[in-house]
């Protein structure tokens, strides 16, 4: 493409920079939030390996944080942003049941026992999460079809919540391969 040929930079989309950037905030904060599981290690490779991952999530944190900031100067890219975010509000239901594994098996063995109901809360909250996901993604893609976008979000959102069941078993397994006591005994 020869310059001449290019459109004036105020005439790209900047949906693209402003989704990129919410991901590498959503990746920097996922990293510190894994990162933790592996601080409290009696190996200090695992105590090292969680520090430098913490670190990381920060500098993207930052970086993502930054870059939506700079971003969100003109009204277009404003708007792009105030998208990006309200579709990352879709990942509230799923991080919720994740971290409501842990915090139940904590508290009593009992607790655990409210778990089903709180998978279904988690599943029907994510139905009402679900629409207003879908209009922001309509709206950073220009989709018309906006029902099935809410059918394909509240699938993702309801899997996701599932899917925390099997994640807690795997987190329990690594805390005891790392030493941990697990249980309650």
């Amino acid at each position: 493409m020869e310059p001449e040929d290019r459109p004036p930079p105020d005439e790209f989309p900047a949906t693209p920079l402003v989704v990129l950037a919410a991901l590498v905030f959503l990746a920097g904060a996922a990293g510190m939030a894994i990162s933790f599981a592996f601080l409290p290690s009696d190996n200090h490779l695992d105590v090292i390996a969680g520090a430098v991952g913490f670190l990381a999530g920060v500098i993207l944190v930052a970086a993502g944080l930054l870059s939506l900031a700079v971003q969100s100067q003109s009204p277009s890219t404003s708007q792009a942003a105030i998208h990006a975010a309200g579709c990352l509000t879709g990942f509230l239901p799923p991080a919720f049941a994740a971290l409501t594994w842990p915090t139940l098996y904590l508290i009593s063995i009992f607790a655990v026992l409210l778990m089903p109901l709180v998978l279904i809360a988690c599943i029907t909250w994510s139905w009402y999460q679900s629409r207003s996901v879908a209009g922001h993604l309509a709206a950073l893609t220009g989709w018309r079809w906006v029902r099935l976008i809410r059918a394909a979000v509240f699938v993702a959102q309801s899997a996701a919540v599932l899917g925390t069941w099997p994640l807690f078993g795997y987190f329990l397994r690594m805390l005891e391969s790392m030493g941990h006591k697990i249980g309650w005994s």
